[in-house]
C-alpha cells in the first residue's frame, strides 16, 4: 500500500510540477558555466525546493519499492519448486550485493560493439546469478552471515 501511494505521490508531483522546476538543472547548469558557491544561494533557494521534493519522493518510492518486491517474492514464492524457494530465500542478499557484479559488467561491456539489449541481458544474468551464488553457496552457509542474509 504504502509503494502504491509513493507511486502515485511520485507521479502525481512530477507531472504537475513539470514546468514549475520538478526537473530544473539550472543549479547544475550555473556550476558547469564556472558559478562559484558565493553567487549561488539565490539560485539553489529558487530552484532546490521543487528539486528536492521529486528526489525525496522517488527515494522514498525506490526504498518501498525494493522491499515490496523482496517480501512478495519471499511471500508468495517460499512454498514453490526449489529454484523459487532458492531465489526468496535469498532474495535480500542479492538486493545488497548485485550491484557490484552489475556495474562491473556494464563496465567491461562498455566498448564492446554488441547490441544494447544483450548487453543489458548479459549484465542482469551475471548479476543475478553472481549476487544469487554468493547468497546461497556462502552467506546463508556461514554462522555469522546465516541470520541476516
Amino acid at each position: 500500500i504504502i509503494s502504491v501511494g509513493l507511486a502515485f505521490a511520485y507521479s502525481g508531483y512530477s507531472v504537475n510540477y513539470v514546468f514549475e522546476g520538478a526537473f530544473s538543472d539550472e543549479i547544475r547548469y550555473y556550476f558547469y558555466e564556472g558559478g562559484t558557491w558565493g553567487n549561488a544561494w539565490p539560485i539553489i533557494l529558487s530552484e532546490a525546493p521543487m528539486v528536492l521534493i521529486r528526489t525525496t519522493l522517488h527515494g522514498f518510492l525506490c526504498a518501498a519499492t525494493t522491499i515490496t518486491m523482496i517480501t512478495v517474492l519471499y511471500r508468495f514464492t517460499n512454498d514453490s519448486p526449489p529454484v523459487w524457494g532458492s531465489l526468496a530465500a535469498c532474495s535480500y542478499g542479492i538486493y545488497f550485493f548485485h550491484e557490484p557484479f552489475v556495474v562491473w559488467t556494464q563496465y567491461i561491456l562498455l566498448d564492446s560493439t554488441l547490441p544494447a539489449l544483450f548487453k543489458l541481458l548479459v549484465a542482469f544474468g551475471i548479476g543475478l546469478g553472481a549476487s544469487w551464488l554468493l547468497t546461497a553457496k556462502v552467506l546463508r552457509k556461514l554462522p555469522v552471515t546465516k541470520r541476516v542474509f
